[in-house]
């Protein structure tokens, strides 16, 4: 580089000719158009709103030091002075913003306007220039995010997803999209395990529903309880063959967790026991998850019911006296939450069988139990 050092900034070639000398002042007078600076922040003026929690103060200003040093024409450096009050870049649309304000010691650049910008700094509005100077270091943009330390909180785009690192102790890193949530279907008894990655889990259940009443004096059988750990659900009761219909499940038991809901199951719909009049049975009662069977026309067995729902009274016997059949009653429904699940007994709760006679009630439709698994 010294072999390029003349007299001040003149090369030896400078003024040989006409076109060396008309270059050489082309050369000075571009070399005071100042464009993109690296810089290193040495303040910042609202800092201390950068602990304000979700209120941040607007956006603020930096004074930085330009880190490429100054030289002149023998080749001795001189350090550039403190450049004060430069507006720094926020990612902001109206009263919404990315809040990632620069800190002391950051290390970006100053991107260098053509006009004097000083008093559309101090309006923030239209407004001429504050004076006639060009491309000057003093009227600065910084933009921050060159050649810093590895951050220890950061969002993370990868081909692995996107994640939140936290510098909070405690806390591991959170995926934002994470993995779709699974589903697991018990109409069975079992055991639940939880998939790999399952940090919470909801789990919707159901008990058994009861059976409809038959034509004559045959009720229907209550429904099975559908456990899950230590939650449970109550069957719901069997339909009477005098027409009553049977009430719904109801008082199962709270486990580890946290509920969100639990329904009583609803009743079974009411036959008749007047054998004068000849009647269709009772419809069953409708769980959480609908299911219920229709009540038997005149001299019809009842319908059975499905997932929770009551089984269908049976109709009059036409022609006979007797009495047409209750439906049964939907199981109880139950929905909790469990954070960190682990290995859990499931036992599905069975439908009530219908009473029986010349004209049987329906089945009551079996529980079940739903586990929705999320994920990080």
């Amino acid at each position: 580089m010294s072999a390029d050092f003349g007299l001040g900034y003149q090369k030896p070639g400078s003024s040989t000719n006409q076109f060396n000398t008309i270059s050489f002042i082309i050369e000075r007078a571009l070399a005071k158009v100042r464009t993109v600076v690296p810089v290193q922040v040495l303040a910042v003026t609202n800092l201390d709103a950068q602990a304000q929690g979700p209120n941040p103060a607007a956006v603020g200003f930096v004074d930085v030091q330009p880190l490429v040093n100054q030289l002149d024409g023998l080749g001795n450096a001189q350090a550039h002075g403190r450049i004060f009050h430069l507006p720094y870049f926020r990612m902001q649309g109206g009263a919404n913003a990315i809040v990632l304000d620069p800190q002391v010691n950051d290390i970006g650049f100053a991107v260098i306007c053509d006009r004097d910008i000083s008093s559309v700094k101090n309006s923030k509005a239209r407004a001429n220039p504050g004076s006639f100077r060009r491309f000057d270091l003093a009227d600065g943009i910084y933009l921050g995010g060159i050649l810093n330390v590895a951050p220890k909180q950061a969002l993370v785009f990868n081909s692995a997803g996107v994640m939140v690192n936290s510098n909070v102790a405690g806390i591991a890193p959170q995926s934002i999209l994470g993995k779709f949530p699974t589903v697991q279907l018990f109409t069975s008894s079992g055991t639940y395990m939880p998939s790999a990655g399952c940090v919470r889990s909801r789990v919707r259940m159901i008990a058994g529903g009861g059976g409809g009443g038959s034509q004559s004096s045959g009720g229907g059988n209550s429904g099975g309880n559908s456990l899950f750990g230590g939650w449970g659900t109550v069957g719901g009761g069997g339909g009477g063959g005098a027409g009553n219909g049977g009430g719904g499940g109801s008082g199962g038991s709270n486990g580890t967790g946290t509920i969100v809901s639990r329904f009583t199951g609803g009743a079974g719909g009411n036959g008749s026991n007047n054998s004068s009049f000849p009647t269709p049975g009772g419809m069953g009662g409708c769980g959480a998850f609908g299911g219920n069977g229709g009540g038997g026309a005149v001299s019809q067995n009842g319908t059975n019911g499905h997932e929770g729902g009551g089984g269908g009274g049976a109709g009059f016997n036409a022609g006979v006296s007797g009495t047409s059949g209750g439906g049964g009653g939907a199981g109880e429904y139950a929905e909790f939450l469990v954070n960190n699940p682990v290995s859990t007994s499931v036992t599905i709760g069975s439908g009530g069988t219908g009473g029986s006679g010349t004209f049987s009630g329906g089945t009551g439709g079996p529980g079940r139990v739903i586990v929705e698994e999320y994920y990080n």
